[in-house]
């Protein structure tokens, strides 16, 4: 499991990944100067060279996107293909990823290839959506 810690402040975004199996760190960072000239977001995974990038953020959702782009970069992220990820070890099961089929993003779609024994699908959800929600209708019945 990898679990994401992000610590917030007024001008600037501190993050670590962490890999629970170990508990190491597999990538850290800083957004420094948000919302403030020279703005800067540095990534240092941990078994690359750090990457070091200047431009505007004008405002924390920059910020956190620019976090997460890091995170799941082709060629210094630390995030690779999650599903896959999340698949692996299910072989014994049948389970068989087609990588051509698992590039697909927002749509319902089977991912598993054709000599596989389990079907694999990908179902968007809007999770986000589903929280607020859930907690709208909570806090409704305090």
């Amino acid at each position: 499991m990898k679990v994401l810690v992000v610590n917030s402040g007024s001008s600037s975004i501190k993050y670590q990944l962490f890999d629970m199996t170990d508990e190491s760190v597999l990538a850290k960072g800083l957004v420094e100067r948000i919302g403030i000239s020279d703005s800067i977001i540095n990534h240092y995974p941990s078994d690359r060279e750090p990457v070091i990038t200047h431009q505007d953020i004008p405002n924390h959702r920059v910020g956190i996107k620019l976090m997460m782009d890091a995170l799941l970069h082709s060629d210094y992220g630390v995030i690779k293909e999650t599903r896959a990820e999340a698949c692996e070890g299910l072989e014994f099961l049948g389970v068989k990823i087609d990588p051509e089929k698992n590039k697909v993003h927002g749509k319902e779609a089977i991912i598993s290839n054709n000599n596989s024994r389990v079907k694999v699908m990908v179902i968007p959800t809007n999770e986000e959506l589903m929280i607020a929600k859930d907690t709208i209708e909570i806090s409704a019945n305090l």
